[in-house]
């Protein structure tokens, strides 16, 4: 069995979803899979993943169910959570904590990552996995993709009252322009992690992008799709999103768009990700953190705004 901790919005579920089907593939595709939303309802976060044509799953909204794993695993992660917390408390990070616990954590099937730089081995002799962190690298499933192309495909039909954007990104140079808001501009805390795509930066990658693209069409989304209509102003041809699609409609327009101007969102990037266009560009922002903190989903092949 795979037990797997979930949390935050799609984005987020479809990072921590990718990396337990890679394990599974590596383990022969015999385990179950466990998903735990305990502290998704605190959030106000749903089950998006129920919308996808992914691998059956069994649910709880209990903590990770520590009696399905074994006697030994149990132990190692009671001590090292009251380790971990301990080191906290004395001025050491989670991720130091899980980096010099990792071969002991590896060892029993425990899969803690925060950083997103611990590489697990799947570990077949052992009966349950258990895996709990973000899991924000490509690198974890880099080698699925084409599972995962298939499998992130919403299971319902293309909403008709987008026929007339469906078309027009399947037949023209479309470039989906990815506009993150909401928490990023509205909770301080938040702010002053993420608050980093201004309008600045999207006329810098929009200009770019016109460069590259003379007969790009451009297609807006944002969960404040009236602020980008009020302050994004360009000349050309664009679209814009209704604003009231649910998130596997509009997660499936923005990925059938040719190219892309994403923001420092995990959304944003699976967009780029699931697209099918091979000669795709991609424009980020040059730093996913404000205080530049270093991240895996800014890749080699993206052009930095």
């Amino acid at each position: 069995m795979i037990i797997l901790e979930m949390g935050g919005r799609l984005g987020n579920q479809l990072f921590r979803y990718a990396y337990a089907r890679k394990v599974m593939e590596e383990r022969g595709c015999r385990d179950q899979l466990l998903l735990s939303f305990h502290h998704m309802d605190s959030h106000g976060w749903n089950d998006e993943l129920q919308n996808f044509n992914i691998v059956p799953y069994s649910s709880t909204k209990r903590k990770v169910n520590l009696t399905r794993i074994s006697f030994g695993a149990k132990l190692v992660t009671i001590i090292f959570k009251f380790v971990a917390k301990t080191q906290k408390r004395l001025g050491k990070s989670i991720f130091q904590s899980e980096e010099d616990w990792f071969n002991t954590l590896n060892k029993y099937g425990l899969h803690y990552c925060h950083n997103n730089n611990l590489f697990y081995d799947s570990q077949p002799h052992i009966d349950s996995i258990v895996a709990s962190g973000a899991w924000e690298n490509p690198k974890y499933f880099s080698d699925i993709r084409e599972i995962l192309l298939k499998e992130f495909t919403p299971k319902h039909k293309e909403l008709k009252h987008n026929e007339a954007l469906y078309n027009v990104i399947r037949s023209r140079n479309s470039v989906c322009v990815s506009v993150r808001r909401g928490d990023y501009v509205s909770n301080p805390t938040v702010e002053k992690v993420f608050n980093v795509c201004d309008k600045a930066y999207f006329d810098r990658a929009i200009s770019i992008v016109k460069a590259k693209v003379p007969d790009a069409v451009f297609v807006f989304f944002s969960d404040d799709i009236e602020w980008v209509k009020e302050n994004i102003k360009m000349e050309g041809e664009c679209y814009y999103e209704r604003g009231d699609d649910p998130v596997w409609e509009k997660l499936r327009l923005m990925y059938y768009c040719k190219h892309f101007i994403i923001s420092n969102s995990t959304f944003s990037w699976w967009a780029q990700y699931l697209s099918r266009n091979g000669t795709k560009i991609v424009v980020s922002p040059s730093r996913w953190y404000k205080d530049d903190s270093p991240s895996f989903l800014i890749q080699d092949n993206f052009i930095r705004a």
